[in-house]
């Protein structure tokens, strides 16, 4: 099985690079839903909102450097 990228020019299937198969054999093309695609990232976008607390993590963060990269006097 191969996959090949190819276009559509005046109605017809052509691919946009050379395929090796004799004159005359039949293919099967299976063009993909990319609503779907969209549908499932729509549906998955910012939906860590809610589980991640930022301000918590945000003071972590800064605590956890003040230990790593401590403030040098002025």
């Amino acid at each position: 099985m191969a996959t090949i990228r190819a276009h559509i020019k005046n109605g017809r299937i052509e691919p946009l690079e050379p395929v090796e198969l004799p004159e005359g054999t039949e293919v099967e093309v299976v063009i993909p839903d990319r609503r779907k695609d969209v549908a499932r990232f729509d549906a998955s976008f910012a939906g860590w909102r809610d589980i991640l607390d930022f301000d918590a993590f945000e003071a972590g963060r800064q605590e956890s450097r003040k230990l790593t990269r401590p403030v040098p006097p002025l």
